[in-house]
């Protein structure tokens, strides 16, 4: 009997965690980020899963903030004006002329870089049809056709080559390549080649002509020094006004508005990851500048924010099991009230202070503290010991009255 309760109650602390996540968003604004960056990628599903611990698309693992398409041609529904940065993976994917169009259209216009991963379609006979135009014909070229050209491996073999990534021997061995690529104009050069001299990243340029530039990428499941390689010539690029400055770490999205941020990466790709600290107090593990990356991690802070079931600021997080029926935010805390349990951090770690606004203090409940915490239903704090190396600590307590919470 004593297991099958110890059984019951993991699920039901596991149903806690769930439910306060949903807390936590239910109150969260909806916003409408306007990203700098735009991703595409066809074939992304809810079971997509990655062949290595590296990135396959290693300009995709730079992104931190972007938005995403399934096909590279509804960038005609977009303005893409807005955009610094568009990361492409679409080898083989049929076009249509408006894509090729609208693409050209924005290289020629503005000063971004479309960052091509393998390669895009030249193949005139290969052409999206659509009710309005389905002769099977492209009329439109990419404006770097003649310029260079990718060669690809018979299907049926792969190809890899060790990078030389400075001038000098340092290399790294063995990377995975879509393709190669052939350079037919000064107006291509080579970035990044293999040792026996394949252009392997290659940037096409023609400021006459163009505002922005074609950055091609052959190398898939890239490790970090290809990653780092590739960011520096992005950046390379953006000090020269084309393009987008790319700073954050690598696989980690992140958003950061006036008054949130939020990080969070999958348990994919660990050997790849940069860790980097999360400015502020976590919501839902009350850790200060908790550290996001390397698994399955994530964050989220607020500056000053008030929901249904979340106060929050840098240095006091306060969430409740129900709608807040008060939450009055105080010169050093938050006067709370309403149903159920509250779970409060601070930025310290300990414990906060608590003092009810009227009545007696609340006593401590120091035996069964689990029972306590899930069933209740009497008034009481509990403090529960998050992190024994720092003694990180989350407070849970139950109030008939409204309760003051301090840092």
């Amino acid at each position: 009997a004593e297991e099958k309760q110890r059984f019951y109650d993991g699920f039901c602390f596991y149903g806690q965690y769930v439910n306060d996540c949903a807390r936590i968003f239910n109150g969260l604004p909806r916003l409408s980020p306007k990203p700098e960056a735009l991703a595409i990628q066809p074939g992304v599903s809810v079971w997509t899963r990655p062949d290595s611990g590296y990135p396959s698309i290693p300009g995709m693992a730079l992104l931190n903030e972007y938005d995403f398409l399934l096909d590279i041609n509804q960038v005609t529904d977009l303005d893409l004006s807005r955009y610094r940065l568009i990361v492409a993976h679409s080898p083989g994917t049929a076009l249509r002329d408006n894509t090729i169009a609208a693409l050209s259209d924005w290289l020629k216009n503005r000063p971004g870089v479309l960052y091509v991963h393998g390669a895009l379609n030249t193949n005139n006979a290969a052409e999206a049809a659509t009710p309005a135009d389905h002769d099977g014909r492209l009329n439109n070229d990419w404006p770097w056709e003649a310029d260079l050209a990718a060669i690809f491996p018979d299907e049926k073999k792969t190809l890899s080559g060790d990078i030389m990534l400075e001038a000098g021997p340092s290399a790294t061995n063995n990377i995975p390549l879509l393709c190669s690529y052939q350079l037919l104009s000064p107006a291509a050069h080579a970035l990044l080649s293999t040792k026996d001299g394949k252009p392997v990243l290659v940037l096409w340029q023609k400021p006459d002509a163009f505002k922005g530039a074609v950055l091609f990428d052959a190398m898939r499941n890239t490790p970090k020094p290809c990653l780092e390689a590739l960011r520096r010539e992005l950046n390379a690029l953006a000090t020269k006004g084309v393009g987008l400055t790319l700073n954050g770490p690598f696989l980690q999205e992140t958003l950061e508005t006036s008054n949130l941020v939020a990080a969070a990466t999958t348990r994919y790709y660990g050997p790849a990851m940069e860790k980097k600290p999360s400015p502020g107090l976590d919501v839902m593990s009350g850790e200060n500048n908790p550290e996001v990356g390397a698994g399955s991690s994530g964050a989220l802070a607020a500056k000053d924010y008030t929901g249904r079931y979340l106060y929050a600021t840098p240095r006091l997080v306060v969430l409740a099991q129900h709608p807040f029926d008060r939450c009055e935010k105080t010169t050093d805390g938050a006067i709370v009230q309403g149903k159920g349990y509250f779970r409060a951090a601070t930025d310290s770690g300990h414990a906060p202070t608590l003092k009810p606004e009227s009545g007696a203090p609340l006593s401590e409940v120091t035996t069964n503290i689990p029972h306590w915490i899930l069933y209740g239903p009497e008034d009481g704090f509990a403090n529960v010991t998050l992190d024994a190396k720092t003694g990180r600590t989350m407070t849970f307590f139950r109030s008939a009255v409204p309760v003051k919470v301090s840092p």
